[in-house]
């Protein structure tokens, strides 16, 4: 609201922004509007990078807490005891190494995940804010337009939705890609397991068939020879 009775709205290369107006009147002070417009700009880029500046460290020192969590859960899963801890306690301390191995694993996850999503985070905006500094910084050096810079500005500005969406979405794509992939292994396992379980009771039903039928033919054969030697005695 401060440019309307300041006048610094006016054309600023391919939109309407704080500009000086007409063209190119700051280098013989001939302005008829907008006379101030290149301090109010320097303003509003100082605040910009200061935020910008500030995800930036922001998301560095959250990584590094990441990584010295993992770390630490390194250190713990390396831990060698001593011979009298070792035979007090053999199998809580294999328990415990398998516990803070996998802890530091799923670290080393994380902070891979930290990385780069704080990298999808903070690329676009220095993408956005980058090309359309350079061409504010143009136009004040040398108090005309550059056609690449405003053309780069043009293309990366608009995009800053599009960026932001697409880093918001990712972790929910990716939960789900994981729980696709979980429920697929899980359908397999319990595929093969119920085949499995199928041939074991199959051959488990055999071998019960197998052991009935040599039974009743022992029982045959012992009243066979019980017959013969009834026979014999008399």
């Amino acid at each position: 609201l401060i440019g309307l009775p300041l006048e610094l709205y006016n054309n600023s290369g391919w939109l309407c922004w704080y500009a000086p107006y007409p063209k190119g009147c700051l280098s013989n002070n001939s302005c008829t509007r907008g006379k101030s417009s290149n301090t109010i700009r320097w303003i509003h880029y100082g605040i910009v990078w200061s935020a910008i500046f500030f995800v930036t460290i922001t998301l560095f020192l959250i990584f590094l807490h990441v990584r010295r969590q993992e770390a630490r859960s390194q250190h713990i899963s390396n831990y060698v005891p001593s011979r009298q801890e070792s035979s007090r306690s053999f199998v809580g301390t294999l328990m415990q190494r398998r516990r803070s191995s996998e802890e530091s694993r799923k670290n080393r996850q994380m902070s891979r995940q930290v990385a780069i999503q704080s990298m999808l985070y903070i690329t676009p905006l220095y993408l956005t804010w980058s090309f359309t500094t350079l061409t504010r910084i143009y136009q004040t050096s040398f108090d005309q337009d550059s056609f690449s810079l405003l053309l780069l500005m043009g293309i990366f500005y608009p995009l800053q939705g599009f960026w932001n969406a697409f880093i918001y979405v990712r972790p929910r794509f990716l939960n789900e890609k994981k729980k696709r992939r979980r429920h697929i292994a899980s359908s397999t396992r319990s595929f093969f397991g119920d085949a499995l379980n199928s041939t074991v009771n199959t051959n488990d039903h055999t071998d019960n068939h197998t052991t009935i039928h040599n039974s009743n033919n022992k029982r045959t054969q012992a009243g066979t020879m019980a017959g013969d030697l009834e026979d014999s005695d008399s």
